[in-house]
């Protein structure tokens, strides 16, 4: 088989495969999401500043998560100083919502520039 009746056959199938339908369906503000707790469930997320009130963490508590996992920016704390590093986390760890969150559910993940010290 030559590469030319190749491409033929494969780029018109593979259009014809991508494409999509548009359910453009409006939803209420009434409307209700509602979510079967499933065996597993897994939550992620990342970019969390510990100086703000971050209310996700209740909303994201109520799909009762089995795992959180942190994709990095798990705090913003950008120093050499390792004393200012541990208060920027203990400030995370010491704040209600976080705390009721993390007593819920199991957390992994990994750590990035910002999560050990100075950025990049």
């Amino acid at each position: 088989m030559s590469i030319k009746y190749f491409l033929y056959l494969f780029i018109p199938l593979s259009f014809f495969a991508c494409k999509t339908q548009k359910n453009n369906i409006p939803i209420s503000q009434t409307d209700t999401i509602h979510f079967e707790k499933s065996d597993f469930t897994i939550a992620f997320g990342s970019g969390n500043n510990q100086r703000k009130t971050n209310p996700f963490w209740n909303a994201i508590l109520e799909h009762t998560p089995d795992v959180w996992i942190w994709g990095g920016d798990n705090i913003y704390c950008d120093t050499e100083n390792m004393d200012t590093l541990a208060k920027s986390y203990e400030n995370q760890n010491n704040k209600p919502i976080y705390k009721n969150f993390i007593k819920n559910t199991d957390i992994n993940g990994v750590w990035d520039d910002h999560d050990y010290g100075v950025n990049d």
